[in-house]
């Protein structure tokens, strides 16, 4: 029997404002996603349709998947890997 390992080296580290929750109106899930864009907009996956507003900035870079996020002191670290 075959066994495959998935390792993901994709992954970067970005540390950014805000907190770790979506950030549609009145929403308290946890970002699954945030944008490469100044303002790092991060949205659950209840709310991915909201994020196409976010995708029309002219310094939008993509989509990236949180893998993880933890606090130190008011800054975000975020694990994240590209869509």
């Amino acid at each position: 029997m075959m066994s495959t390992t998935c390792v993901e080296d994709d992954a970067q580290i970005w540390i950014v404002t805000g907190s770790h929750y979506c950030g549609a109106a009145h929403c308290s899930q946890p970002a699954a996603i945030v944008a490469a864009a100044p303002r790092h907009e991060r949205f659950c996956v209840d709310h991915t349709d909201q994020a196409a507003l976010a995708a029309v900035q002219p310094s939008f870079a993509g989509w990236y998947r949180i893998s993880s996020a933890h606090y130190v002191a008011n800054d975000l670290i975020a694990t994240v890997h590209p869509l």
